[in-house]
C-alpha cells in the first residue's frame, strides 16, 4: 500500500512539473507566443556550442538541463506562397537528415489565421558499430512549423531527445497554437 502511494505521488508530481506555466513572450514587435516556464534564452556561448550557423536566429531558448530547445528563425531565401511545393521540399530535407523518420504529423494547417506547414516526427540516426569510435543510434523528437513571413519563411523549431517526447508533445502543441504574427 505504501508503494502505491509513493508511485501515485511521484506520477502526480511529474504531471505537475510537466504542466509548468506559460507566459506570452514577444519575439519582436510582430511575433509573440506563449513560452513554457522551463525555457530560458540561450546564451551566445550555448548557441555557438550547439548550433553552427552563419546567421543568428531571431530567438533561441533551452531548458535548464540543456536537452530541449525551441528556436525561431527566418530564412534568407525569398520563397513564394505555394506551401504545397514548399512542404514537399522540407519533407525531403527531413528524410535526408535521418536514417529513420516516423511522421506523427505532416500538414498544412491554420494557426491564428495564418497558414503553417507543420511536421511533428521522431528522427533516428543509426549508430556505427564498425567505425573507429563505436556510437549507438540517436533518436530526436522534433516539431517544426514554417510560415511565409515578409517574403521569407519563418521557422519555429522544437527538439528534444526521443525519451522526452511524451512529456513535451502536448506542451509544444500549446506553444505553437499560441503563435501570433502581425
Amino acid at each position: 500500500m505504501r508503494t502505491f502511494f509513493t508511485v501515485t505521488l511521484l506520477l502526480f508530481s511529474s504531471f505537475l512539473y510537466a504542466q509548468g506555466s506559460f507566459s506570452t513572450t514577444k519575439i519582436n514587435k510582430w511575433i509573440s507566443l506563449d513560452l513554457h516556464s522551463d525555457f530560458v534564452p540561450m546564451s551566445p556561448a550555448q548557441l555557438r556550442q550547439k548550433y553552427v550557423s552563419n546567421s543568428q536566429p531571431m530567438a533561441m531558448y533551452s531548458t535548464l538541463d540543456n536537452r530541449t530547445d525551441l528556436g525561431i528563425n527566418v530564412t534568407s531565401t525569398n520563397w513564394g506562397e505555394d506551401l504545397t511545393i514548399l512542404k514537399e521540399l522540407y519533407k525531403a530535407s527531413i528524410l535526408n537528415l535521418y536514417d529513420k523518420v516516423n511522421f506523427l504529423q505532416e500538414d498544412i494547417t491554420l494557426i491564428n489565421g495564418r497558414q503553417f506547414i507543420v511536421f511533428e516526427f521522431t528522427g533516428t540516426v543509426l549508430g556505427n558499430d564498425n567505425g573507429f569510435q563505436s556510437q549507438g543510434s540517436l533518436t530526436k523528437y522534433l516539431y517544426l512549423a514554417y510560415t511565409p513571413y515578409q517574403d521569407k519563411i519563418l521557422i519555429f523549431n522544437f527538439s528534444t531527445d526521443g525519451f522526452s517526447k511524451d512529456r513535451w508533445s502536448p506542451l509544444i502543441h500549446q506553444v505553437v497554437g499560441s503563435i501570433k504574427i502581425k
